[in-house]
C-alpha cells in the first residue's frame, strides 16, 4: 500500500499542536506518514558581533539564553508531537521531525520543502502570538499563493476528525476533490458530504420591481434558466463521481449529497453547513472551474478560510 506523505508545520504553539492531533486522528495509520516541520527564526549574525560591546552585552546573553530556551522547547514539542502519533497507533518509523534554521523566510522554507514529494502541507491558523500568526497573517496568504501544485490544509480550533464536507465547482473541480479525497483515505474515508450551493435569483433581488423592463426580466429568466441547467449539471457530475469513488474502493453508505439553492454567498452557505453539522474538514479547491459561478462567486476558497474559523479547510489544487 502507497504511504501518503504529509508535512506539517509547527512553531510550537498549543494550535500547532491541534494540528497534530488532528492529522494522528483523521489519517490512517499505515497509510501515512508525517514529517513535523519548524523553521527557526535566525538571529543574524552580524548581531553576535556586539556582544563584546559592554554597552550591549547583558542583551546579547539574554538573547543567546533566549534562543537556547526555544530550541529546547521545540525538541521538547516535537517529542511530544512524536509520541502523540504513536500513540494514535502511527508506526514511529511513519514520523520524522525536523527543526531548521530559516534560511530565506519561513514560508519560502516551507515551500521549498514542500516540494520533495508531498500529498499536503498541514498548517496552523494561529501561532504563538497575534503578531507571530502562523497563518491568518503574512505567511498564510504566501502560501495559498505560492503553493501551485500541493494541497494546502488550514487548520483552526479542534476540528472534528469524523466528517467531511466536499465542496464542488464544475464537473472537473467534482472529480479533483473526490479523487484527492480517495488518494488520502483510500477505503478507510470519513462520513463525507458533497455540499454544492448555486445562488440563484436571490443575488439580483435588488434588480426586481415594478419597474423592472421587460428586457431586464427576460435576462432575469435566462440567468434563472442557466442556474437551473448547472444544477442539473452538478447533481449528474456528482453522482458520476460517486460511482468513480465505489469503483475505488468508497464506502458509498458513508457519502450523502446536497444541493441548495437561492443562497447569498456560496462560501457563507458551505461554512454554515460545516458549523450545523459537526463537519471537521471542509475540502474546496482554488477556484470554481464553473465559468457561470466564477462570474459571480469570485474566489470563494479565500471566503471559506477567512471564515471556517474552527474547522480544517484544505485547499485542493
Amino acid at each position: 500500500m502507497d504511504q501518503r506523505n504529509i508535512l506539517v508545520a509547527v512553531d510550537g504553539s498549543e494550535q500547532s499542536f491541534e494540528i497534530v492531533r488532528y492529522v494522528g486522528q483523521l489519517l490512517p495509520a499505515g497509510r501515512t506518514k508525517f514529517t513535523i516541520l519548524h523553521i527557526q527564526d535566525q538571529i543574524p549574525e552580524s548581531y553576535w558581533d556586539l556582544e563584546d560591546n559592554p554597552k550591549v552585552h547583558n542583551k546579547v546573553v539574554g538573547i543567546r539564553i533566549w534562543e537556547s530556551h526555544q530550541t529546547k522547547m521545540m525538541e521538547d514539542f516535537m517529542e511530544k508531537a512524536r509520541q502523540t502519533l504513536k500513540d494514535m497507533g502511527h508506526p514511529g518509523d511513519a514520523v520524522s521531525t525536523q527543526i531548521r534554521k530559516r534560511q530565506v523566510g519561513v514560508a519560502r522554507d516551507i515551500v521549498a520543502e514542500v516540494k520533495n514529494g508531498y500529498q499536503a502541507l498541514v498548517v496552523g491558523r494561529q501561532g504563538l502570538s497575534k503578531l507571530k500568526d502562523l497563518i491568518m497573517g503574512s505567511i498564510a496568504n504566501k502560501l495559498v499563493n505560492r503553493l501551485v501544485n500541493v494541497p494546502l490544509w488550514v487548520v483552526g480550533g479542534t476540528p472534528s476528525p469524523e466528517k467531511i464536507l466536499v465542496t464542488t465547482g464544475g464537473s472537473e473541480r467534482i472529480m479533483r476533490n473526490f479523487n484527492y479525497v480517495i488518494d488520502i483515505f483510500g477505503a478507510k474515508h470519513p462520513d463525507i458530504l458533497v455540499f454544492h450551493a448555486i445562488r440563484g435569483l436571490k443575488s439580483f433581488n435588488s434588480y426586481t420591481g415594478p419597474s423592472m423592463s421587460t428586457e431586464d426580466a427576460d435576462w432575469l429568466k435566462e440567468v434563472n434558466a442557466e442556474f437551473l441547467k448547472s444544477k442539473t449539471e452538478i447533481e449528474a457530475a456528482v453522482q458520476k463521481g460517486i460511482q468513480d469513488m465505489e469503483s475505488r474502493g468508497a464506502d458509498k453508505t458513508r457519502i450523502k449529497t446536497k444541493i441548495v439553492l437561492e443562497v447569498q454567498s456560496r462560501a457563507e452557505a458551505i461554512v454554515d453547513e460545516a458549523k450545523n453539522n459537526g463537519f471537521g474538514t471542509i475540502v474546496t479547491g482554488r477556484k470554481s472551474l464553473s465559468k457561470l459561478e466564477e462570474l459571480f462567486v469570485g474566489r470563494v476558497s479565500s471566503k471559506i478560510i477567512q471564515m471556517a474559523k474552527e474547522q480544517a479547510v484544505w485547499v485542493v489544487n
